[in-house]
């Protein structure tokens, strides 16, 4: 995880395992030398409540699996 991420993660109050669980179960979509992972509605339907605390988080890595930014938008 990169330091901007962590720093990110801390400011938005997200937690490791709320990460992990996005970047597990997270719709990954791909753009230009990024992946991200979004956790919205569908999965937590489908994963219950285990996920619900991700609902909305969105992360962001590098091809080489390097966590560069995270965030929670409900936009999706």
């Amino acid at each position: 995880m990169s330091d901007h991420a962590m720093k990110r993660m801390f400011a938005r109050s997200l937690s490791a395992e709320t990460i992990h669980r996005a970047l597990r179960h997270g719709k990954p979509s791909y753009g230009d030398n990024v992946r991200i992972y979004r956790v919205g509605k569908k999965q937590v339907a489908y994963l219950g409540r285990k996920l619900r605390e991700a609902e909305g988080v969105q992360v962001t890595s590098d091809h080489g699996g390097t966590v560069v930014t995270v965030y929670r938008s409900n936009d999706f």
